[in-house]
C-alpha cells in the first residue's frame, strides 16, 4: 500500500489507495494511523463519487453516523451537485430524520440534469414519495436490484 501511495514515478495518493493503506493499518491494529490515512483519503483526494460510494458501504454496514458524515463532507466540497444532495437524503433517512431527507431528496431532484434522468429521477422520486409516506426508504439502482436503508 505504501508504494501504490509514494513510489516514485508510479506512486499515487489518491482516495484508493489511502483507503487501502487505512484498511490494512486498521486490520494491523493501528488504529490511530488508519485514521490518519483515511482522514486524509477523505479530506484531500476524495471525489464526489469516492465519498458517495463509500457513505453508501457505511450505510450498508449499518454506520450510520459515519455515513451521515461523510455525505455531509461530500456536500460541502460538492454543494451543488445531486450526488451529494441525495448522499444526504440517504443519510437522513437512516438516521430517521425524515423531514432533512426530504429536504434533500428535493434538492438533488432538482439538480438532476436532463441527459441524466432516466432510473435517476426515478429512483429520487420513489424516495420522495416513500419519505412522504414515511415508509422505509427503498431505492432501486437498477432494474433487478434494489437497496433498503
Amino acid at each position: 500500500a505504501e508504494k501504490a501511495i509514494d513510489q516514485g514515478w508510479i506512486g499515487q495518493a489518491n482516495f484508493t489507495t489511502l483507503r487501502t493503506k487505512a484498511e490494512l493499518l486498521e486490520a494491523l491494529g493501528k488504529n490511530k494511523e488508519a485514521k490518519k490515512a483515511m482522514d486524509l483519503a477523505i479530506q484531500y483526494t476524495g471525489g464526489l463519487f469516492d465519498l458517495h460510494n463509500y457513505g453508501r458501504e457505511l450505510l450498508m454496514d449499518n454506520k450510520v453516523d459515519q455515513a451521515l458524515n461523510i455525505f455531509n463532507i461530500n456536500a460541502k466540497k460538492h454543494p451543488n451537485h445531486w450526488v451529494s444532495q441525495l448522499g444526504l437524503a440517504r443519510g437522513y433517512a437512516a438516521s430517521g430524520d425524515t423531514k432533512r431527507a426530504l429536504k434533500y431528496a428535493k434538492n438533488a431532484q432538482k439538480m438532476i440534469p436532463n441527459e441524466e434522468m432516466g432510473v435517476r429521477k426515478y429512483a429520487v422520486n420513489l424516495l420522495i414519495e416513500q419519505l412522504n409516506k414515511n415508509e422505509k426508504p427503498v431505492i432501486f439502482l437498477a432494474t433487478d436490484w434494489k437497496q433498503v436503508f
